[in-house]
């Protein structure tokens, strides 16, 4: 990683929880192989511009509050979410379960989650799309 003062980290720090900050220059920040300090993942993993493509890259993170914030982000593909319904990390599931980007198959199978507030996330996000 490269060496960024503390004023300069507050700058991409600022940038990478703007919403209004460009898909581009967030994917760049997310990039897990870039020379960007990790403290700009979590923000990046957290806002809504973030490309789906650079999240399922993040989703890979040992760091299972990053793979949370992952699961959370509504720009997250199905084919990440999917995967990360089957997430060793309760919070992770519960955090799927609760993205409505989520497909029914993967929230069929949070309903049957051994953490009860996973299950009751999944239930709740099934009911919600059965009117």
């Amino acid at each position: 990683m490269a060496e960024v003062d503390e004023e300069d980290l507050d700058v991409l720090l600022a940038l990478a929880r703007n919403s209004n900050t460009p898909a581009q220059i967030l994917a760049l920040m997310g990039d897990t192989h870039s020379t960007f300090p990790g403290e700009l993942f979590e923000p990046v993993a957290a806002n809504s511009n973030t490309p789906a493509e650079t999240l399922s890259q993040m989703s890979y993170l040992f760091d299972a509050g990053m793979r949370r914030r992952v699961a959370e982000n509504p720009n997250t593909g199905v084919q990440t979410l999917t995967r990360l319904a089957e997430d060793d990390a309760g919070r992770v599931r519960e955090a799927v379960a609760k993205n409505p980007n989520t497909p029914v198959q993967a929230l069929t199978q949070l309903v049957d989650d051994y953490r009860s507030y996973v299950r009751q996330a999944a239930k709740l996000a099934v009911e919600a799309r059965d009117p």
